[in-house]
């Protein structure tokens, strides 16, 4: 991946407020499910129904699979398809399905209703990220995103866990019902439909191999955060500590989480967006390996707040980098196979790991998982020889601007 300047888009306009709040709103909504991961597989389905860490974790992996699914359908057709009607739809369906849930304890259903809603929100957020890649900015814009993420967060995990553990796992479920409602209302009534992205064919049918590796890595950052964050109230528990303990640090994750999305939208252009996403997925590594095998309390919290900050700050530098890479907008509307290929295998992972080799296992293989991430970005920044139509676009414009 090479740092470059922002590509030539048809179109180009100035945007709006209205349609930067509908698409910070559904990009907080479709990924909800990750920042939820500890209080949805834990709290919700290991503490207040009771299902074995495998199950838990298959449940959640079938819902991230089933966005997975879904992107790869909506993402490469982005170009052809009624955005502005499609992402409201979506999150409205996804919206019903976490309400069904509140209604059945079979295992059967709660599969189904998981694998729906996870196709509802696969396509939400492609519509939604790909228009993103519209933006004059998106670097920029998605550290508003991701800002607007981490105060969400905050309020969540300060709020949600107590709730469930007084009225119980339909808590949830509302919530998240209402999340999507309101991303859908937002995106109903003022997604920005007239942002228009350069067409497949003004830009090369086919994509640099360096964009494949970026998107790996970012896959293989969020199995390692889904992996072992998914699971951060189950290993607090195993190092002894206490309920109110693991509250905090959920809380204080989500605080830490504000800075680095806010500092990745000022180091647009000032740091090396390829010297972050070769380092990122290293401090994300060792923060995996703390956070099982750190004896003290301080030690747990900051390494689940690193876990968490870190992702989203280097998937700020590699959003805007794949944005950069390719005009047409495909492959940032990939981003949820890129976000959830690595999150659904996470907890399915994670809970495999956990049930046989105990939780401590998660930190060595947080720390395998994390070399291979950076080796990946490494390769994608090194690999120059599949220079594409949609590279030499990129890279003719970004030295015009520089």
């Amino acid at each position: 991946m090479q740092d470059t300047q922002p590509p030539g888009l048809e179109g180009q306009q100035r945007d709006g407020i209205p349609g930067r709040i509908a698409l910070v709103a559904g990009h907080c909504a479709g990924l909800m499910d990750i920042v939820s991961l500890p209080v949805w597989v834990g709290m919700v389905l290991i503490g207040q129904l009771g299902l074995q860490p495998q199950l838990a974790g298959a449940l959640a992996t079938l819902f991230l699979a089933a966005v997975v699914l879904s992107s790869l359908c909506f993402a490469p057709r982005l170009n052809r398809l009624r955005r502005e009607r499609i992402t409201p739809t979506a999150y409205a369906l996804a919206g019903l399905c976490f309400a069904g849930m509140m209604f059945s304890r079979d295992y059967a259903a709660l599969a189904g209703l998981h694998a729906v809603a996870g196709l509802a929100v696969g396509c939400g957020l492609s519509m939604t990220h790909g228009t993103m890649g519209a933006s004059t900015n998106p670097h920029r814009l998605a550290a508003i995103a991701f800002t607007a993420l981490a105060v969400l967060a905050i309020a969540f995990f300060g709020v949600l866990p107590p709730l469930v553990q007084r009225l119980g796992a339909n808590a949830f479920f509302a919530t998240m019902a209402g999340v999507m409602g309101v991303a859908a209302l937002c995106t109903l009534i003022a997604f920005p439909a007239h942002w228009k992205l350069a067409p497949p064919s003004q830009a090369g049918v086919r994509l640099p191999s360096q964009v494949w590796f970026g998107m790996a890595g970012v896959s293989l950052m969020t199995l390692n955060h889904a992996m072992v964050f998914g699971f951060i109230e189950r290993i607090g528990g195993w190092h002894g500590y206490t309920a109110a303990q693991i509250g905090l640090v959920l809380v204080v994750s989500g605080i830490a989480n504000l800075f680095p999305s806010a500092l990745a939208g000022l180091l647009d252009r000032r740091w090396s967006a390829t010297a972050v996403v070769c380092i990122g997925p290293l401090v994300q590594a060792a923060a995996g390996l703390l956070v099982t095998q750190g004896n003290s309390f301080s030690m747990y919290v900051i390494s689940a707040s690193l876990l968490i900050s870190v992702l989203a700050f280097t998937h700020i530098f590699a959003f805007g980098l794949l944005a950069r890479q390719d005009p047409t907008g495909r492959v940032v509307a990939s981003s949820p196979v890129m976000i959830m290929t690595g999150s659904a295998g996470g907890p399915l992972l994670g809970g495999v790991l956990a049930q046989h080799l105990g939780y401590g296992s998660l930190g060595w293989a947080a720390l395998a998982i994390g070399l291979l991430a950076a080796v990946s970005f490494r390769l994608g920044a090194r690999d120059k020889s599949s220079a594409t139509p949609v590279h030499a676009t990129a890279t003719t414009q970004g030295r015009a601007h520089g």
